[in-house]
């Protein structure tokens, strides 16, 4: 069974490799869609969609880490 602690790094790596990749896709794709972004928004909206991401990684782990218990 995997631990709480490597759940969350786990979750957290994956959460971090997103938050870089999504900030460089902003940056590439928004302006093909006649959008663009300040570095500021770019990170206040991808700490917020890094945050969402984290959180479910790390829970669906943990369900997952449950149900295998039972």
């Amino acid at each position: 069974m995997q631990s709480r602690r490597v759940s969350m790094i786990e979750a957290g790596t994956s959460a971090i490799a997103g938050c870089v990749l999504s900030m460089i896709t902003n940056y590439i794709v928004l302006p093909h869609y006649g959008m663009s972004m300040n570095l500021i928004d770019n990170i206040s909206l991808t700490g917020i969609f890094t945050a969402v991401s984290f959180l479910k990684s790390y829970g669906i782990r943990r369900l997952f880490a449950n149900l295998r218990r039972k």
